[in-house]
């Protein structure tokens, strides 16, 4: 396969694989999750990723400033970073 339309297949790929989730955990954990934690991959995360590490927000915060694999990140659609369920911190509120 060319290398282009093999990197073009990829990242189409991880966007339809991004979408299933964001919708999975929309439907599925936003009305069991209140919070959920930015998770980056480690080595090779851009800088703006890097910053959101760690970070703790509900999901219509992360929509409004910025999920992963979105266009105001350095990486956009090369995102490999993931919100996850803070299902601890939902205990305390």
């Amino acid at each position: 396969i060319d290398a282009d339309l093999e990197r073009e297949l990829v990242n189409t790929l991880r966007q339809q694989t991004k979408q299933a989730i964001h919708s999975y955990r929309k439907i599925r954990l936003g009305g069991v999750a209140k919070y959920f934690v930015w998770i980056a991959v480690g080595d090779g995360s851009c800088p703006s990723c890097e910053k959101r590490h760690g970070k703790r927000k509900t999901m219509r915060q992360w929509e409004a400033t910025g999920e992963p694999g979105s266009d105001v990140l350095i990486c956009r659609q090369e995102c490999r970073c993931s919100l996850q369920p803070d299902f601890v911190s939902d205990i305390g509120d």
